[in-house]
């Protein structure tokens, strides 16, 4: 069965030695709980504490490239919901545990990382899981950074699809060449409006192959893209940082959970490396 998740991409400002190596991260995940953080609550004795741990590691590295080699894992942290119906033992109930937040995590040795977006989840859970547990204790906000994808990566992405089947454009872009009536009219809209959203519709087709929204994508900034890429499932990105992928791992027996966990990292990574590896590529 299909699987479809939405991704955030970012990475560790800290020099590799001041970062925990892949090897140290997944000795550390011990699947048991630890301290999140502390909140006062009214009427209560004492402070309300979250809890937090990683799950279902699997590693690579020996990979093409020892920069991507990475831990993949499984993050499981309370919501603001979960303590109140939290046992004895501190313990979630099963590991499909609705209470809780349960988020993919894949985290390379050059300090990238990519994990699941959860509503009921704040991005810096991860990155502060991942360096307190392996005894990077002085980690501060400020030692990473999520990635919000410019107009430079998104024209990148639209320029490799195969098919666009949406596309949200928005205000002309900083090098629209305003050589045509055509760019000037939907300039003009764009300026009037928040934004424009062209659809293939239920039909299908390629928005490529129109040449008046292509001119219109190639001269606008990209907000939203629905795309393909060589007969592949259908991927979502938008401008603000977060990526929507689909991956089919075939039929797997339930029993074999090794086996599901190994072809899961490795096609999560593959959705995920040529994202991190463009937003190199384009800022260098």
């Amino acid at each position: 069965m299909p699987e479809e998740e939405r991704y955030k991409l970012a990475t560790f400002l800290a020099d590799e030695s001041d970062r925990p190596t892949v090897q140290e991260l997944e000795q550390a995940i011990s699947d048991n709980f630890s301290d999140r953080e502390e909140e006062e609550i009214e009427e209560e004795d004492e402070p309300l504490v979250y809890k937090e741990k990683g799950r279902n590691t699997y590693s690579n590295t020996d990979t093409e490239s020892s920069d991507y080699d990475y831990c993949h894992f499984r993050y499981v942290a309370d919501t603001k919901e979960s303590y109140r119906v939290r046992g004895d033992d501190d313990e979630e109930q099963d590991a499909t545990d609705v209470r809780l937040t349960d988020a993919r995590v894949i985290y390379f040795r050059n300090g990238q990382m990519a994990f699941e977006s959860k509503q009921d989840m704040e991005p810096l859970w991860v990155p502060r899981f991942i360096m307190k547990i392996t005894g990077y204790e002085d980690f501060e906000p400020s030692d990473w950074q999520m990635y919000n994808f410019g107009r430079d990566f998104m024209h990148d992405v639209y320029d490799n699809a195969d098919l666009v089947s949406v596309l949200k454009l928005a205000e002309p872009n900083d090098t629209s060449d305003g050589t045509s009536e055509l760019v000037d009219f939907v300039a003009n809209i764009a300026s009037e409006v928040s934004n424009l959203r062209f659809s293939a519709g239920n039909g299908g087709g390629n928005l490529k192959s129109r040449p008046a929204i292509d001119t219109c994508a190639r001269n606008l900034k990209i907000l939203n893209l629905r795309y393909k890429n060589d007969g592949g499932y259908t991927k979502e990105i938008t401008s603000s940082g977060s990526f929507v992928t689909t991956w089919d791992i075939g039929e797997i027996a339930d029993e074999d959970s090794d086996e599901r966990q190994r072809q899961e990292s490795i096609e999560m990574r593959k959705e995920v490396m040529p994202h991190l590896k463009r937003v190199i590529r384009l800022s260098d």
